[in-house]
Parts: structure tokens; sequence; C-alpha cells
């Protein structure tokens, strides 16, 4: 989220969707009167996985660009650098959408959030202090100086953060806590009480589409 010349803009680049959706028990619906938000973006490539980066931006008022007059040789009041937009990345968001079914996706996020937790439970057990919140995908838990041998654990200089895509399975995160937990000793173990954040990780020989 970030507010520019009275303007405030929400990134729901991953998250829009599943909320959508699926939304959380407490979590008051999105709605620009009510919360002064100007506008809100969501991506296609990362909860809907349609490989190209694309995503759908929505103004709560007609932006500046589209207001302008119209560009004499197409007729439109397209700005753009390219002078026009891709039509495949529309049709990739309708497949994803229309394929699969909103239903589908729903399961989707249901079984995101499910893996997401026990992704939590497993990496508690091997004495990492794993958190997530309610609705979210990504599980973080401080950083620590040796990870699993052959993973690749994004994050911070403080966190690392696992992102639970519907392409990631719980045998996957077997395999990581199997991993690690074959190299953590109680004097190497990460320690706890550290602030929690948001963070994401990629599984090895597993490459995230997010």
């Amino acid at each position: 989220m970030g507010s520019i010349a009275g303007t405030l803009h929400v990134d729901a680049a991953l998250s829009g969707l599943p909320l959508a959706l699926v939304g959380v028990a407490g979590v008051p619906r999105f709605g620009f009167d009510v919360d002064g938000v100007t506008s809100i973006i969501t991506s296609g490539h990362k909860f809907l996985s349609t490989l190209t980066p694309c995503g759908v931006l929505v103004y709560r008022n007609p932006p500046h660009a589209a207001t302008t007059a119209a560009v004499s040789y197409t007729g439109t009041g397209d700005v753009t650098i390219a002078g026009s937009r891709s039509g495949h990345t529309a049709l990739l968001l309708y497949a994803s959408l229309a394929g699969l079914g909103l239903d589908a996706h729903r399961q989707r996020v249901r079984q995101c959030r499910q893996t997401a937790e026990y992704a939590c439970r497993r990496l508690r057990a091997i004495g990492v202090d794993a958190h997530r919140l309610p609705h979210a995908f990504t599980v973080h838990f401080p950083r620590h100086p040796q990870p699993p041998d052959g993973w690749v654990i994004p994050g911070d200089d403080r966190h690392h953060r696992l992102i639970c895509m519907p392409q990631i399975s719980r045998d996957q995160i077997d395999e990581l806590v199997t991993d690690w937990s074959r190299q953590l000793t109680p004097a190497a173990r990460p320690s706890r009480g550290l602030a929690r954040r948001l963070f994401t990780t990629t599984p090895k020989a597993e490459p995230s589409t997010a």
C-alpha cells in the first residue's frame, strides 16, 4: 500500500484474488468508498498462474491518461509507450478464470492456506519459529546462517519466507523439513521471539511461477 499526493494505492498482487474469492472471517470486504483507496492492482501470473506476467489495475475514478484527447492515428486515448496492449495476456486471464471456474479457484485458495499452516507446524516441530497470518500463503521465520543444503530460501537480513503457492505440495514441505532437521542442532537452531513479518521460498528443483 502506498500514498502519493492524496492518492492511496493498494498492492494486492498476490492476496487480492484469494481474499475476494474466499475472504477471511473478521476481515471487512474492500471498498473504494469505505476505505478511501484510489486504486488497487492484482496480478494474473501469481495466484492464477498464467505464467506470462500480467495484471489488472482498477481505479476508483478514471486516471488522467484515460481522459486525454484521442491520438489521431489510433482514435484512442492510449498513451502507453508501445501504443497498444497485449491481447494475449487478457486471454490468459480469462482462460484461467473461466477454464477452472470460481469453485476450483476457491479450493486452490483453501489448499494454499492449509499448506501454509502445515508448513508452520512442520517447521516448528524441528525448532524453527515459523508463523503466518490467518489468511496468508506466506510463512515467515527467523533467518538462519546455514539453510538446508540444496535449497534457496530468500528473505531479508532477519527473516526467511516460504510462499505456499498452489504448486507447492506437502511432500516438498516434508522434504525441506527433513533436509533442514539433519543440519539443525540445539546450538544452531534459530532463536525465537523475533518480530512477525511477511516473508518467501522456492523449493529446490521446483521453480515457482509466482
